[in-house]
């Protein structure tokens, strides 16, 4: 059995792979920064260089098994919300690669705010074989703007609609934040897109009791998302993008007109 790897330091690895004799593991991280409750995604490519298939959920006593172990920087091992399987289901034949992507955010507690160090472990014919590790943070992002607005249909319940933005390879993202009031719930964060910080973005409510956000996502261009804000919970029904009429002057400032 080949043994997993050791870390010394906190050297950042993007993409880490390790081949065996029996299996070739690749696990990648889609982003090195996350945003508190946004969904951390990852993605894991297997190789089966076996002369026997690979099969979840496991048969006839194989002990065969994906699964991530994930660490807070301090070196503290983060629980799991659930016993469900990472990979439910399965079959790479002798020869076969496949890929698989994760929301490690569905199976571990990534709450708190910090560096973390994951990789995945794969079992597979009495053997275990492990991805080199990686870091990732997770982290607030810089507020914009905020709006409050009741709940449709539950009494005496509110949400609170923050948009922050976070510096991330190489572009500035617009991120909309929503927590229930009184349950401190928090809803899963969603990206709007690029962001350009000329004119400030802005939250409204509509008629129909849809929440609109407004952001300048390019020199010439305002993006403007509708999300369904209900009993049921909150989902971006809509994106449009609208050409403005105007430019950047020496200044800074937007000017409108020719």
């Amino acid at each position: 059995m080949k043994p997993l790897p050791y870390i010394s330091g906190l050297t950042f690895l993007l993409t880490a792979s390790l081949a065996s004799s029996e299996m070739s593991i690749r696990l990648e991280l889609d982003h090195s920064t996350i945003i508190q409750h946004e969904p951390a995604l990852a993605f894991i490519t297997l190789s089966n260089i076996a002369e026997e298939p690979f099969i979840l959920p496991a048969r006839g006593g194989s002990d065969a098994k994906i699964d991530f172990i994930v660490r807070q920087l301090r070196g503290d091992r983060v629980s799991r919300l659930t016993d469900q399987p990472i990979v439910p289901k399965v079959t790479i034949l002798p020869g076969e690669t496949k890929r698989r992507m994760v929301d490690i955010s569905l199976f571990y507690d990534l709450q708190q705010m910090g560096g973390y160090i994951i990789h995945v472990e794969v079992h597979h014919d009495g053997s275990r074989f492990g991805t080199d590790l990686q870091y990732f943070d997770i982290v607030g992002g810089l507020p914009l703007s905020s709006a409050r607005y009741p709940v449709p249909d539950l009494a005496k319940t509110y949400r609170n609609f923050q948009l922050s933005y976070l510096a991330r390879e190489r572009k500035e993202i617009l991120f909309l934040s929503v927590t229930e009031a009184p349950s401190g719930k928090h809803f899963q964060v969603m990206a709007l897109g690029r962001l350009m910080r000329v004119y400030a973005p802005v939250i409204s409510l509509d008629r129909d009791g849809h929440v609109r956000v407004s952001h300048q996502s390019a020199p010439e261009t305002v993006t403007r998302s509708t999300l369904r804000n209900d009993k049921k919970g909150i989902e971006l029904i809509d994106q449009k993008y609208e050409r403005l009429r105007g430019h950047v002057g020496a200044d800074g400032a937007w000017t409108t007109g020719k």
